[in-house]
Order: structure tokens, then sequence, then C-alpha cells
């Protein structure tokens, strides 16, 4: 398991320069892969990493309070943008979801969980 190559780990390192507040990746402990691109990823101020004994990589806020983002693989190649599109969001205190998204989602059943998926196209 080698992780992010050299070039990647630079774009991703570079993308994510742009936070403004703590985020923390908890990561399952049974998922060595996911310790391995996490810690890769932490500085030990705005982003590090937490082991615990759920089952997806998730995003914790500067408040200590799971977000709701999750991921239940490893993110890896084309998604490692969406992935970093969700840490700088919560390190912004803000959701990736646009206006009209917010409006929508404010207008679902008390609740109501969402599912979104990505892949590479």
């Amino acid at each position: 398991m080698s992780g992010l190559s050299a070039a990647a780990l630079l774009q991703l390192r570079s993308r994510l320069a742009r936070r403004v507040g703590p985020v923390v990746l908890r990561v399952p402990a049974h998922r060595a892969d996911m310790r391995l691109l996490a810690e890769q990823l932490a500085d030990g101020e705005l982003l590090t990493v937490e082991e615990w004994a759920g089952d997806r990589l998730t995003l914790v806020d500067a408040y200590g309070r799971e977000t709701g983002i999750a991921f239940l693989d490893l993110p890896a190649g084309q998604e490692l943008g969406a992935f970093a599109d969700a840490i700088l969001a919560v390190s912004r205190g803000g959701a990736v979801l646009s206006p009209l998204g917010r409006q929508q989602a404010a207008s679902l059943p008390e609740g109501t969980q969402l599912g979104v998926l990505t892949t590479p196209a």
C-alpha cells in the first residue's frame, strides 16, 4: 500500500491549503488504506486524523461535530476532487450545497437522509 503518488499528493495538499478552519478526518480503525491517505494529508493543525470504530471515513468540524459527510471507500483518482471539496467546505463551516440545493434540502421531511455517490465519468 503506497498511498498517493508524489504528484497527486502535492496537488491535493496545494488545493487543501485554502482551508480556513480545522477538520478532523475520522478513519475506521480497520482501514489501513484510509489511514495512510489521511496521514499523508494531515498537517497536525488544521487537518488531523482520528481513528474510530465506524465503517467509513467521516469529516468532523471545528466544534467536534459530525458533519454527515462520509466516504464509504477510499477516495482515489478523480474522486479526490470531491474529497478535497468536502474538506474545504467543512473548514469554512459551510455546506457543499448551492443556494438552490439548500432550499430544496430544507423542504425535505424531518429525518430524511440523502446519499450522494460520486464516480469518475
